[in-house]
């Protein structure tokens, strides 16, 4: 609609205007960098206005119309799972499974006195940096293209914008001054090819920076996962065997989703000695929020689950949290997840002890009755409570 005639304009870009590969990504090139048929989710990018001013650019963008074909969306891991669900890629919305075992989990629950099984999940969640997504591009004195982002691997972001661009690594520069910060969120591209692209097909510099509201619905997000755990567990306290069963709604591109699913799964027995156990885990395709790197790296989801886990099984033994976590904790020489043999000294037991000889700990339950006196708008949605909850993280990771 005459939106690259209006003044102030440089250009009005779509997928056919991307020289190079018109796919990104940091470790599979799946995501568009300008979506041409399909739209997977609601932060894909489908055109690109350069403008002198943000008025100008802003009335570009009003002025640009694109005709949609609506998709059954697939918002959720239950949804993309569900018999006859659309392919969100080629290939299926199960990107990869992971199988892991050891010992015999049927012997160990046969050994059980009693068996539970709890399912838990885990929501999406946004980094909320301080400075959002931003970079700009010009051409440096050598007539190399320079870009200068908030981004944590140069080096990537490099090859990523040189292939968009259809160029040599050598013709491209990406410099990341400090961040103002990242907890993994710039890891993947993000906005680094765009203003690259109009530097290219127009010989002007370019800048871009998102708004809190796009980066929030555009940048990656801590990925939600599902839970499904099932122990053996004896009358002393003791565990027997446990199965984990971890689904990874990744979004609807790869990024790091199998990498982090990887790492879950090696961190799904938290700091526990389990002798039978059977670990699965699924990187699954959704149409929901776009998964990628987060502090924690996988770990994080786990640790909340297994963690509510275990106080589920201290109650059903009648044990203290802590003597239950005593009980069943990891040690040198006894074994952890992947049944490798803990060689070097864990002072886990005396992290518990201490935490048990802590005055909050002894008057946990008189805390819990005692509840502040809130307004009646938040009573029901406040708690305060004392809790315990141990965590490690492992230096080596499950097969892939």
């Amino acid at each position: 609609d005459g939106a690259g005639r209006l003044p102030g304009v440089a250009a009005v870009l779509t997928a056919r205007d991307v020289p190079g590969l018109n796919l990104c990504g940091a470790v599979a090139a799946d995501r568009p960098v300008l979506c041409g048929d399909v739209v997977r989710y609601e932060g894909d990018a489908v055109a690109l206005v350069a403008a002198e001013t943000p008025e100008a650019a802003a009335l570009a963008l009003d002025r640009i119309t694109v005709e949609y074909e609506d998709l059954l969306p697939l918002l959720d891991i239950e949804a993309a799972l569900s018999p006859g669900a659309a392919l969100i890629h080629g290939d299926g919305n199960v990107f990869k499974e992971i199988h892991v075992s050891w010992g015999d989990i049927e012997a160990g629950f046969d050994r059980a006195d009693w068996v539970v099984e709890e399912g838990f999940r885990t929501q999406s969640q946004t980094h909320v940096y301080l400075e959002t997504e931003a970079a700009l591009s010009f051409q440096d004195e050598t007539g190399r293209l320079t870009v200068v982002a908030t981004g944590q691997f140069p080096q990537f972001d490099r090859t990523q914008v040189a292939r968009a661009l259809g160029l040599d690594e050598d013709a491209v520069r990406v410099l990341n001054p400090s961040n103002g910060g990242a907890f993994g969120g710039k890891e993947e591209i993000t906005v680094q090819v765009y203003p690259a692209l109009v530097t290219l097909l127009t010989g002007r510099p370019a800048k871009i920076v998102l708004g809190r509201e796009e980066s929030i619905m555009a940048g990656t997000k801590r990925h939600p996962m599902c839970f499904q755990y099932k122990a053996g567990v004896r009358s002393d306290g003791a565990l027997t065997a446990l199965s984990v069963r971890i689904k990874n709604d990744t979004g609807p591109y790869l990024s790091y989703g199998h990498v982090i699913t990887n790492v879950a799964l090696t961190h799904a027995c938290g700091a526990y000695s389990i002798p039978d156990a059977r670990l699965d885990a699924a990187t699954v395709f959704t149409h929901g929020s776009f998964g990628g790197a987060f502090r924690g790296f996988g770990s994080s989801q786990p640790a909340f689950a297994v963690e509510v886990f275990m106080d589920i099984l201290a109650e059903r033994a009648g044990m203290d949290p802590i003597a239950f976590r005593l009980k069943n904790r990891v040690a040198q020489g006894r074994p952890m997840v992947g049944n490798k043999v803990l060689e070097i000294s864990a002072p886990v037991a005396e992290l518990l002890e201490t935490a048990r000889a802590h005055p909050l700990y002894a008057e946990r339950e008189r805390i819990r009755a005692e509840q502040p006196d809130l307004p009646p708008g938040r009573r029901r949605d406040c708690r305060t409570g004392v809790g315990v909850a141990l965590s490690m993280t492992k230096s080596f990771q499950t097969p892939q």
